[in-house]
């Protein structure tokens, strides 16, 4: 394996990106705590980097979980090349992203139970 590279790890082995193509499976990768893809912080900008770097492949597919309300929160139609699933879903870069309306009186590192189906807050946990 090279020195330099993005790796990642499949099935217990550490395997270079170039490698990845050659795998059939999907990788299936789920992305959590992002107000929005890119243009508001750190985590958010690296969560739009990294979809956009893996658009192209066809063995990763990402997960994105986005912020539907108050501040920072995603609007999908300040972005070219989304396609619109439904209120709460679209697709960037080829990752599935989905909006969930998070109550105002959850704090930073809250745990909190969401139906993903609705984007919609069940409960703390």
């Amino acid at each position: 394996m090279a020195e330099h590279g993005v790796f990642f790890e499949w099935n217990g082995k550490m395997v270079e990106d170039e490698k990845m193509e050659q795998v059939n499976e999907v990788q299936h990768v789920y992305l959590v705590g992002a107000k929005s893809l890119g243009a508001y912080g750190g985590y958010e900008t690296f969560v739009y980097k990294l979809t956009e770097y893996h658009q192209n492949k066809r063995n990763i597919k990402y997960h994105v979980a986005c912020k539907a309300n108050g501040d920072g929160c995603m609007d999908e139609n300040k972005y070219e090349g989304v396609t619109r699933i439904n209120d709460h879903e679209f697709e960037l870069h080829n990752a599935h992203c989905f909006k969930i309306n998070v109550p105002l009186f959850v704090n930073e590192g809250d745990r909190i139970r969401v139906d993903t189906r609705t984007g919609e807050y069940m409960e703390r946990v």
